[in-house]
């Protein structure tokens, strides 16, 4: 009966891997710029839609919960469809876009995201940049801070040479 259960299993699983599509290949590539200009677009979006701050969340767009991470993969994921791009994972955490879905830059586009925090070798915390400015760096991100009577979704601006920004980085996604 041991064995039967296992051939089973087997069975199951090897008819799962065989799926039709899995001669595509896809290529790990940077994020093009019209891309990250959608993603930012879908920010704004949030932005206007009186979002909250929730840890762990990632609601879609007509919902109203998100945190930083959660706002990233939506704004996206949104800004891939129908493109012959896609994300490399369903959900990804402020380490994980820093240490292996970004590559590293020191010039950030429209859309790039931004790692705060105080340690530089680990972020806590991720926005989409906006742009340079008159001596202020802009960004959308989402976040909790009731001492500024912030909650969501919001755009911001810190002085650029704000202890704050760690770094900045440009998405990686799949390319069929």
């Amino acid at each position: 009966m041991k064995n039967l259960l296992f051939i089973c299993a087997v069975s199951i699983v090897s008819a799962c891997s065989n799926n039709k599509n899995s001669d595509v290949e896809y290529t790990l590539v940077e994020r093009p710029p019209e891309i990250a200009e959608a993603a930012l677009q879908y920010a704004l979006q949030y932005a206007a839609a009186n979002t909250s701050y929730h840890y762990g969340g990632q609601d879609l767009l007509k919902s109203i919960r998100v945190d930083c991470s959660g706002l990233i993969v939506n704004c996206y994921l949104y800004a891939v469809a129908g493109t012959p791009y896609a994300l490399p994972f369903q959900d990804a955490a402020v380490a994980d876009f820093f240490t292996r879905w970004t590559v590293k830059t020191s010039e950030p586009e429209r859309g790039d995201l931004i790692f705060m925090g105080d340690n530089p070798l680990q972020p806590t915390h991720a926005a989409l940049f906006v742009k340079n400015d008159s001596g202020y760096t802009h960004f959308i991100d989402a976040t909790l801070k009731p001492e500024e009577m912030i909650d969501g979704v919001t755009c911001r601006k810190y002085k650029i040479d704000n202890d704050v920004f760690l770094s900045f980085g440009k998405l990686k996604l799949l390319l069929n």
